[in-house]
């Protein structure tokens, strides 16, 4: 009889047994249960064909299992949560957690393979060749090879007579049918403990890749809680952030100082803000009140763009042009000297114009 056990391991060794008919056979649980205690219980139920654990990977001791007793490592894809494996074991009597566990890996394996066992028993086989073609086929073979296979295993070969002797012919001689099949199973013996090895690697390979990628959390998770760490970080943040504002800063001095030599070039004049500056140059951003008009006669020029405000200063004969003439760079406002020129004749044409007007209703009047 092929059986597909389920395997808890831990200081207490959970192992259950099930036929290829989801029948349980047998379910043990023991403490401190080595490798070779576990497989020589295993061996007196009947022939381990898989090997069925309820996490992924499986676990080092189950492939080593496997690689002893020549048998298929079945893990699920996802480890099994504990309410599914409650679920899954209910209607069967188990005494511990470790029995509960490895039964529910038993039956979820016998449940991977389910759909093609019913195939294979509807193919009207004694239940012996059934349970062998079931077996072959969970290690690999297709449903119609392993039929072949056993067929041609049990054939009995046909009486002959005792042939005559012959001079053996060059080339490649025909395997005798009974040699064929023993290399077939010497070889399927390989092909099993081969791939039980592999999955041994790739279990090793995903266990180390787990605990590299754990040490790489660890690590991170300790520098962020070292406080020294920390404080090293806030003070590379800080300098970070005065580097930029001095690098800002050192930018504009570098601005301020073009503009400045520009001035000493003739190129552009410097503008003060109303009320702070009252002469030379001045940028007005609001209105005029009347009383502070006589306050900006002896201004160069006024710049704005409030109407009221130049009709006030206009009226008392200062110059005034449009604000948006007027630049500003780091907090400092200048206006470049060829639109104060053009601002000024623009001035005189205005008055002049007004100086023709006003003699013309002169003569009329």
């Amino acid at each position: 009889m092929h059986l597909i056990v389920g395997v808890d391991p831990g200081t207490t060794t959970g192992l259950a047994s099930v036929d290829f008919n989801g029948r349980v056979v047998d379910l043990f649980s023991s403490k401190d249960l080595g490798l070779d205690k576990a497989i020589e219980h295993l061996v007196a139920l009947g022939s381990v064909s898989v090997l069925a654990t309820d996490v992924s990977p499986a676990p080092g001791f189950v492939l080593r299992m496997a690689s002893k007793l020549g048998s298929v490592v079945y893990a699920p894809p996802e480890s099994a949560l504990v309410l599914d494996k409650i679920a899954l074991t209910r209607s069967h009597r188990t005494e511990d957690a470790h029995q509960r566990d490895s039964l529910a890996a038993a039956l979820i394996a016998y449940g991977a393979y389910r759909n093609k066992f019913a195939k294979i028993d509807s193919l009207g086989m004694d239940a012996a060749k059934a349970d062998e073609v079931k077996h072959l086929f969970v290690r690999g073979y297709s449903i119609d090879k392993a039929r072949s296979f056993i067929d041609e295993r049990n054939r009995k070969p046909a009486e002959k007579k005792e042939p005559v002797a012959e001079k053996p012919k060059p080339g490649p001689q025909p395997i005798p049918e009974s040699e064929y099949g023993k290399r077939m199973l010497m070889l399927e013996r390989q092909n099993v403990f081969l791939r039980t090895q592999v999955s041994l690697k790739d279990s090793e390979i995903a266990a180390l890749k787990a605990k590299a990628a754990r040490i790489r959390r660890e690590c991170a998770l300790g520098l962020r809680r070292d406080p020294e760490i920390v404080k090293k970080e806030l003070s590379i943040k800080n300098l970070k952030r005065i580097l930029f504002d001095q690098r800002r800063r050192a930018s504009g001095v570098d601005g301020l100082k073009k503009r400045w030599e520009l001035v000493l070039e003739g190129v552009i004049v410097p503008v003060g803000l109303f009320p702070a500056q009252k002469t030379g140059y001045v940028l007005l951003k609001r209105s005029l009140r009347r009383e502070e008009a006589a306050s900006l006669l002896c201004a160069s020029m006024v710049f704005t763009d409030d109407k009221s405000s130049k009709l006030l200063l206009e009226a008392s004969d200062v110059i005034c042009a449009d604000a948006s003439l007027v630049r500003e760079f780091e907090g400092c406002c200048y206006v470049r000297l060829s639109d104060v020129q053009k601002a000024r004749e623009a001035h005189k044409s205005r008055v002049r114009l007004e100086d023709i007007v006003e003699g013309y209703r002169k003569e009329r009047s």
